[in-house]
């Protein structure tokens, strides 16, 4: 299974099952990180979904800016060679990436740790964000869907942006 079939199948398919289980005309879609460009895709390509509203929170549209660009210019990071050989884009690799974004976070980290570690309020809600922030999956390389790029490439190469896909 590979990211053209969260973009292409669930993600359409989750949606009209809330509209007939809801019984409503359409749905508010929520995308947070990478679920806004993968719903803006999934939107984009099935202009006919039930869909009245859409949210993104805190995920890319257009890969093209930012850092990632310059950190994934192919010139310096050889995605067909990391497919090729792994068949996916391995988690370690996405994780290590965001951390290059912001190598003193993991320090700063620390640093609320130990100033707030006797606030028992405030160590419930950091155990809970740590444990989601630290759970990263692999992105799959297959690509069946005809006309879509390989999920990962676009993702990890900066070469494809959610708002490119709305316009076609």
């Amino acid at each position: 299974m590979g990211m053209d079939d969260v973009i292409g199948d669930m993600i359409p398919s989750l949606i009209r099952q809330a509209v007939r289980h809801s019984g409503a005309e359409g749905v508010t879609a929520f995308g947070y990180c990478m679920g806004v460009p993968m719903t803006t895709s999934a939107i984009a390509a099935q202009p006919g979904l039930p869909v009245k509203n859409f949210l993104g929170m805190v995920g890319p549209i257009d890969f093209t800016i930012g850092e990632f660009p310059r950190m994934t210019d192919d010139d310096k990071f050889d995605v067909d060679a990391i497919l090729e050989t792994f068949d996916m884009m391995p988690a370690e690799f996405i994780r290590s990436g965001f951390k290059m974004l912001n190598p003193m976070g993991d320090v700063s980290q620390a640093q609320s740790l130990l100033q707030n570690v006797s606030n028992p309020g405030w160590l419930v809600g950091y155990k809970a964000t740590n444990r989601w922030a630290s759970e990263w999956l692999p992105c799959p390389s297959s690509s069946s869907a005809a006309g879509s790029a390989t999920s990962t490439r676009a993702t990890s190469s900066s070469r494809v942006s959610s708002a490119s896909l709305a316009k076609q």
